[in-house]
């Protein structure tokens, strides 16, 4: 469940 998250947040601050 929080894995989506983490996925989520790491992809959403390395697109910078």
């Amino acid at each position: 469940m929080e894995y989506n998250v983490i996925y989520i947040f790491y992809h959403n601050t390395t697109t910078i």
